[in-house]
Parts: structure tokens; C-alpha cells; sequence
């Protein structure tokens, strides 16, 4: 069966290169995220096969440079009796990495790899890259990369409210004890360790978890 693929890798630098301890560090992870974003938002697939009947894999290589600018170097292809394989090394400058965080250096890679797709298509005749319908494989919603996510209620809010209550209406000499899932064994002797248990319940959770409560006496 024919397959069309497309990857984005990080190679090892060709010789040292002065400055490239900060992209050396981060280089790796950044690539994975930049792969996972470039699969979810391309359809390698559709793209290739018309212009690759037999298979190709496109690959996308990261190496580090010196230069202040991005080097998107001529992509080259290979085939030893299997699809064809289109390789494309991409310089990328390791003064991108100069300052802290990884907003802005994910951008400039997602960007590269586009301008890198849009050159195969050129050079080899499959034409822009074509993108899926919809996101598929995560979120559809936009993510900004320069601020936290904001807070999200707890799935368990309405459970720790009902806790809150039981707490509060303790006795002197009473223990509220809770956890996820069932009574078991090992439980039991906790709960018979620290007293005699006077109460049980069970709260909703998120889905279909429950959360389990025990009102226990604790031992004179």
C-alpha cells in the first residue's frame, strides 16, 4: 500500500556552532509540538498522492546555523526502491532561542515549515500543500502561546462544595474522610484505623467517577 508522509525532525548540528546551547535545549521538544501542529493542520495525504501515486515521505529537517536569517536549503530527493523520500534541511538561526520563552520561536518554526511545503510543491508539482477540512486531533480552539490558559473550573467543584458542608457540620471527635472509587480492602483498614465509621456517601465526580465520603468517629 502506497503512503504519504510528512515529518518534521531536529538533526544534531553539523559542526559546533557558536551561541547553540539554548537551541540545542529546547530544539527537541519544540520540534515534536511543531510535527503534532503541522500533521493536525495538513493533509499530508491528499496533498502528495496525486503528484506521488507510488508514495513519498517529505521530511523536514531543523539545523542549527549561524546566520541571522532562516536558510531553507534546495529539498532534495531520494528513492532506494521504496517511495520516494524528499528531504529538506532547514537552517534555522540560534539567535531565535536568545531570549526566554517558546511563543515566538514555535511560530517562526511552524512558519518555515510552510514556506519549506510550499517549495516542494513548486519544485516536485504538487502544488501548495492542502490543509485538513477541519483540526482534527486536539483542540479546536485558538491557543495563545504568550499567556497561561485561563483557569478552568475544577470537575470536582460541586463535590468540594458538598465536603465544605459536611466539614462544617462535624462533630467534635469527627473525621470527614473522601476519595475516588470504591471501598476496598486496604480501605477498610484505613477507615477502621482511625475510628468507627458512622456514615457513608457517595458525591458525583466528573463523568462517571464518584467520589466517596466517610464520616468517622475517631477512636477515644
Amino acid at each position: 500500500m502506497a503512503t504519504h508522509q510528512l515529518i518534521v525532525v531536529a538533526r544534531p548540528a553539523r559542526r559546533p556552532v557558536p551561541g547553540g546551547e539554548r537551541y540545542e535545549s529546547v530544539i527537541y521538544d519544540l520540534t515534536i509540538e511543531v510535527d503534532t501542529a503541522i500533521g493536525r493542520c495538513v493533509a499530508a495525504a491528499a496533498w502528495l498522492k496525486p503528484a506521488f501515486p507510488a508514495g513519498c515521505l517529505v521530511n523536514v529537517q531543523f539545523q542549527p546555523h549561524e546566520g541571522d536569517e532562516l536558510l531553507i536549503e534546495k529539498p532534495r530527493s531520494k528513492n532506494r526502491g521504496g517511495p520516494k523520500e524528499i528531504i529538506c534541511p532547514v537552517g534555522v538561526p540560534v539567535s531565535w532561542f536568545d531570549g526566554g520563552g517558546h511563543g515566538v520561536p514555535a511560530i517562526r518554526l511552524l512558519r518555515a515549515v510552510f514556506q519549506v511545503l510550499a517549495l516542494v510543491g513548486k519544485n516536485f508539482g504538487a502544488g501548495p500543500p492542502q490543509l485538513r477540512g477541519r483540526i482534527s486531533g486536539g483542540k479546536s480552539a485558538a491557543v495563545d502561546p504568550f499567556r497561561p490558559p485561563e483557569p478552568r473550573p475544577s470537575p470536582y467543584a460541586a463535590a468540594g462544595a458538598e465536603l465544605d458542608r459536611m466539614a462544617r457540620d462535624t462533630e467534635p471527635g469527627q473525621l470527614v474522610v473522601a476519595a475516588l472509587g470504591s471501598r476496598g480492602e486496604r480501605r477498610a483498614e484505613i477507615l477502621g484505623a482511625l475510628g468507627t465509621t458512622e456514615a457513608e456517601s457517595v458525591l458525583n465526580g466528573p463523568g462517571r467517577e464518584k467520589v466517596r465520603t466517610w464520616t468517622v468517629r475517631s477512636h477515644p
